[in-house]
């Protein structure tokens, strides 16, 4: 293997100067954020559901849709789905369904901090939820983080 020339700019190089040159790249590219609550966090969250007993209806559901509709600001609208979904196991599509009534980024994930230790389903909760809230790697990274502080701030 000798040299190569490049079609585009006629430079020239040597195969293990074109391996040196994707190495940055590479060790930029495997870096992914940790996608995992905090083994503290995750019991604060099984605690507060293990003291839930109820399911949301889809009836309440319905009524929380329509109760937000009633009102023009999304910071009236998360008040109104917490207080609606206060004391009730959720699952992730309700809880989707729930983030979409409000139209902040910022109100979205206090809805989602919220509501994360009532859900009965978390195993799909970074599926249903968080890859659908943003396309970004680090932005889902961080709203774990925030989760995980959320959450092990109710223990204290």
């Amino acid at each position: 293997m000798g040299t190569q020339t490049d079609a585009w700019s006629g430079a020239t190089s040597h195969p293990a100067e074109r391996e040196n040159s994707f190495s940055s790249f590479s060790s930029v590219a495997t870096l992914n954020p940790i996608l995992e609550l905090t083994d503290e966090a995750e019991q604060c969250a099984d605690l507060v559901f293990k003291t839930l007993d109820k399911e949301l209806s889809a009836k309440a559901l319905l009524r929380m849709s329509q109760d937000t509709a009633k009102v023009s600001l999304s910071r009236d609208r998360v008040a109104i789905l917490l207080e609606e979904s206060k004391g009730v196991r959720l699952t992730c599509s309700q809880l989707k369904a729930m983030i979409e009534l409000v139209s902040l980024d910022t109100h979205k994930k206090s809805v989602i901090y919220e509501r994360y230790a009532q859900l009965s389903d978390k195993d799909a909760f970074l599926e249903q939820i968080v890859h659908n809230f943003t396309r970004s790697n680090s932005l889902r990274g961080v709203v774990m983080k925030d989760l995980s502080s959320h959450l092990e701030s109710l223990a204290s």
